[in-house]
């Protein structure tokens, strides 16, 4: 089903006022979920809290709109965006895997479900 996709954009207070940082979500009315495409920040601005301020702005958003839950997908090698996600109260109902390829050798890239209910 289509949703209604949204992005966030974080940039610099002052000039040359670069972006800092992006969150794209698409929320889901007929599945009453908001789903997390895509989290960016800036290698200079990691470590800052960035990431977590986008991500509160989806669930604000997502609250904001009356949705029950937040969604979203990252790779299990990510580890400071899993640590992330779960200091931020997602849990992990299900993993999935994703066949990839490398070149011309097969790989296998593990990929999580992380997933918090709104209240």
């Amino acid at each position: 089903s289509t949703g209604e996709s949204l992005g966030i954009v974080a940039q610099e207070k002052s000039r040359p006022y670069r972006v800092l940082g992006t969150a794209e979500v698409t929320f889901y009315k007929k599945s009453d979920k908001a789903y997390v495409r895509n989290v960016y920040v800036r290698q200079d601005a990691r470590g800052t809290g960035l990431g977590n301020q986008l991500m509160e702005a989806v669930e604000e958003l997502a609250r904001d709109s009356e949705f029950g839950k937040v969604e979203l997908d990252v790779d299990t090698n990510n580890l400071p965006a899993v640590s992330m996600y779960r200091k931020l109260g997602y849990d992990t109902p299900g993993i999935h895997a994703v066949m990839s390829s490398i070149g011309n050798v097969p790989g296998l890239n593990v990929r999580i479900r992380m997933v918090k209910e709104l209240s």
